[in-house]
């Protein structure tokens, strides 16, 4: 019984130490400075709803991201300078593995 008790407790330790996926939410205005096709990186100009200012930031492309252009799913080569981001999902701090962009 005691056993069970420590293994719980180890496992709840564990798990409360694991960061789960980090959604941002970005203002219109965030875009699409840079992509490193060859690196799987992007670097972007953040426009942050709450402290309404603007931050350059790269971030690293999980391996296998989902990509959201215009409603439809694509590869990073489709994603160009210039492009409005909506949302980003980062599995740990700076690699992206969700990315939700608009071409307009």
């Amino acid at each position: 019984m005691k056993m069970r008790i420590w293994i719980l407790l180890i496992i709840g330790l564990c798990t409360a130490f694991v960061q789960p996926a980090k959604a941002e939410d970005f203002a219109p205005g965030t875009t699409v400075r840079h992509v490193n096709y060859a690196k799987h990186e992007i670097t972007l100009e953040l426009y942050r709803r709450k402290e309404g200012e603007r931050e350059v930031k790269t971030y690293k492309m999980d391996p296998a991201p989902t990509i959201t252009l215009d409603g439809d799913q694509v590869k990073l080569a489709k994603i160009k300078k210039g492009m409005h981001v909506t949302g980003i999902i980062e599995s740990d701090p700076g690699t992206i593995v969700t990315l939700t962009v608009q071409s307009y």
